[in-house]
C-alpha cells in the first residue's frame, strides 16, 4: 500500500464490501477518540464580514438551518482562507441556539476510521455522527480520488435525506469534479451548492480592522491602506494584522515599509480574471488599469494596442457602466468609482 496525499495510507486496490460504508453503533469495544470541536465556537453568521458578493450563500446558508424543509444538503467550495470552515462553524452555533445538536468534524477524520476498520478487519464505528440534526463535514477536497470514502459521503447523503437531517460540506475545490465515485457525483446534483466570492474591499477593511482591534493596536492608515488594496484573503489580511501586531511588540513602532514584511501576503489581481478577454473585457480591464494609476502607454503594452484605443476603450467603459448596474457594483467594489 502506498503513501498517499494526507500522509495517510490508500486502501487496497480490491473494493471494499458495501458494509463498510454502513452507519453501524458500538463496532469497537472501546470508544474513539474524539475529534469534534466543543460548541458553541467562536465564528458564527454575525462576525462573517460580506457584502453581496456573499449574500446569496450566507443567507441560503442559514434557511438551510432555520428552515430545512426544501434543502437538506448543501456543498461550499472556495479556495482555502476564503471563511469556508467559519461558516460551517457558524451553522453549528445557529442549530445550538435552536436546540438542535450538531457535530463539526474534518473529513480526515472518516478517512482515518474506514482505514482503520478496514485494517483492523472490523466494521467503521460511525457513533460520533448519530444523534446530530445538523452534520457539517470540512475538507471534503482531501477524499478526491479516495472512492470507498467518496462512497460513504453518497451513502451518508442518502441517510440525510431519509431522515430528515442536515449536511452541510465544504472543500477547496468543486465536489462535481471528483473522480473515482460516480455516485457521489450523481447525488450532488440535487445538492446546494455555494460558492465563496473575493471580499469586497469595504469588507476587507471590515476585517482588517477587527483583527487590530482584537490585537489592541492601531496602525497608521498607510498600512490599513496597503493592507486592504493588496491582499484579497481573509486568512492572509488577518495575517497582516498578526504580524504588525508582533512588529508592534517588538519595536513598539510599525515598519516604514510594509512590503518588509506582508511582502508575501500581497496578491496581484489579473484584470483580465476579472473582466475577461473579450471586447468588454477590455474595455473595463483599461479603465481599471487607469483608475490603478497605469499610463496609457503602459495600458497599450498590456493590452498590446495603440495608445489611441486605450483612450477610446475608456470612453466606452464609462458608457457601459452608466447602464450596467452589476458591473458598476463590481468595479465599486474594486474601489474604483
Amino acid at each position: 500500500m502506498g503513501e498517499r496525499s494526507g500522509g495517510v495510507k490508500g486502501p487496497p486496490r480490491h473494493p471494499i464490501p458495501l458494509f463498510f460504508f454502513q452507519i453501524i453503533p458500538g463496532a469497537v469495544e472501546k470508544p474513539l477518540p474524539s475529534t469534534t470541536s466543543s460548541l458553541p465556537f467562536p465564528e458564527s453568521f454575525d462576525n462573517f464580514y460580506y457584502e453581496r458578493e456573499n449574500e446569496f450563500t450566507v443567507s441560503a446558508l442559514r434557511s438551510i438551518i432555520l428552515n430545512p424543509s426544501h434543502y437538506r444538503i448543501a456543498v461550499i467550495f472556495a479556495p482555502a482562507g476564503m471563511g469556508k470552515t467559519h461558516l460551517l462553524k457558524a451553522c453549528a452555533n445557529e442549530s445550538l441556539n435552536l436546540g438542535e445538536r450538531a457535530v463539526y468534524i474534518s473529513s480526515l477524520r472518516i478517512l482515518e476510521e474506514l482505514i482503520s476498520a478496514y485494517r483492523e478487519r472490523r466494521k467503521p464505528n460511525f457513533e460520533f455522527l448519530r444523534g446530530n440534526k445538523v452534520i457539517l463535514i470540512d475538507d471534503i477536497h482531501l477524499l478526491n480520488g479516495r472512492g470507498f470514502a467518496l462512497e460513504f459521503l453518497a451513502r451518508l447523503m442518502d441517510k440525510v435525506e431519509s431522515s430528515g437531517k442536515i449536511l452541510i460540506m465544504a472543500g477547496q475545490s468543486n465536489p462535481s469534479q471528483f473522480s473515482d465515485s460516480p455516485s457521489f457525483k450523481t447525488r450532488l446534483m440535487s445538492a446546494l451548492k455555494l460558492g465563496i466570492n473575493p471580499p469586497s474591499r469595504k469588507v476587507r477593511e471590515k476585517i482588517f480592522i477587527s483583527a487590530c482591534k482584537r490585537l489592541g493596536i492601531d496602525p497608521p492608515r498607510r498600512l490599513r491602506d496597503f493592507v486592504v488594496e493588496n491582499v484579497i484573503n481573509p486568512r492572509g489580511i488577518i495575517g497582516s494584522a498578526n504580524r504588525l501586531g508582533a512588529y508592534f511588540e517588538v519595536f513598539r513602532s510599525f515598519p516604514d515599509d510594509p512590503s518588509e514584511i506582508l511582502g508575501d501576503l500581497v496578491e496581484r489581481e489579473d484584470p483580465f480574471k476579472i473582466f475577461g478577454r473579450g471586447k468588454v473585457g477590455k474595455y473595463l480591464t483599461a479603465y481599471y488599469l487607469k483608475m490603478k494609476g497605469k499610463s496609457a502607454e503602459e495600458i497599450a503594452g498590456i493590452l498590446n494596442c495603440s495608445r489611441a484605443s486605450v483612450y477610446n476603450y475608456i470612453k466606452r467603459a464609462r458608457e457601459i457602466l452608466q447602464k450596467d448596474e452589476k458591473l458598476r457594483e463590481k468595479m465599486e467594489g474594486r474601489r474604483l468609482l
